[in-house]
C-alpha cells in the first residue's frame, strides 16, 4: 500500500495541473463507483485477488482523483475564515471511514461495505455535478467569488478588486455631485 500511496501522489501531482478540478472529482467518483461495483460482483463469485486488485484500484482512484482534488478545491475557494471548518471536517470524515469500515466488514460483510461506499460515490458524483463549480483558470478573486451571496454589503467590501472599488468610488462622487448641482439650482 506505501508503494500505492507514492504513485498515487506522483498522479495527483500531474493530473492537479493538467486538468479542471471538476472533472478530476467526477473521474475519481466513477473510478471508485465502478471499482465498489466490480469488487462486490467479485465478492459474491469469490474473485478474492481480483477483490484485492480493485481495493488497490479503489484507494489509488481516491488518492489520486478525489483528495487531492477536495484539498486543492478547500484553499481555492475557501476564505481564511472557513478553511479550519474544512479541514475539520474532512478529517473528522477520514476518522470516520477508517473506525467504521473494519466494523461494518465484521457486521455486514465486505459486500455490503462496498456497496455503502459505491453509493456514497454515486452521491459524490451527483454533488460534484450539481454544486461544484470549476475554478480552472480563475484568479484568487474570482474563485473566492465562486459561493459567496449574489448581494450581500459585508461580503462585497472584503472581495472587490480595486478596479471595482475605484468605479464605486467614482459612481459615489458622480451621485454626490449631481446632488450638489441640484440643490444649487
Amino acid at each position: 500500500m506505501g508503494i500505492c500511496g507514492v504513485l498515487a501522489t506522483t498522479l495527483a501531482l500531474i493530473t492537479v495541473r493538467r486538468f479542471p478540478r471538476k472533472q478530476l472529482l467526477f473521474i475519481g467518483y466513477i473510478f471508485v463507483l465502478i471499482s465498489c461495483v466490480i469488487i462486490v460482483i467479485t465478492d459474491i463469485t469469490d474473485f478474492d485477488l481480483v477483490a484485492l486488485m480493485l481495493v488497490i484500484v479503489m484507494v489509488m482512484s481516491f488518492f489520486t482523483f478525489i483528495q487531492p482534488t477536495a484539498y486543492l478545491y478547500m484553499y481555492e475557494v475557501g476564505v481564511d475564515s472557513t478553511l479550519g471548518i474544512c479541514k475539520m471536517g474532512m478529517y473528522s470524515f477520514q476518522l470516520l471511514i477508517v473506525l467504521i469500515t473494519p466494523v461494518l466488514i465484521q457486521k455486514l460483510s465486505s459486500t455490503w461495505t462496498f456497496v455503502i461506499f459505491g453509493i456514497f460515490s454515486l452521491l459524490g458524483c451527483i454533488f460534484t455535478s450539481i454544486f461544484v463549480r470549476e475554478t480552472a483558470g480563475l484568479n484568487d478573486k474570482d474563485k473566492k467569488r465562486l459561493y459567496r451571496p449574489k448581494r450581500h454589503k459585508y461580503i462585497d467590501v472584503f472581495v472587490k478588486t480595486d478596479d471595482e472599488a475605484n468605479m464605486i468610488k467614482i459612481k459615489k462622487n458622480k451621485e454626490k455631485l449631481k446632488e450638489q448641482q441640484e440643490k444649487a439650482q
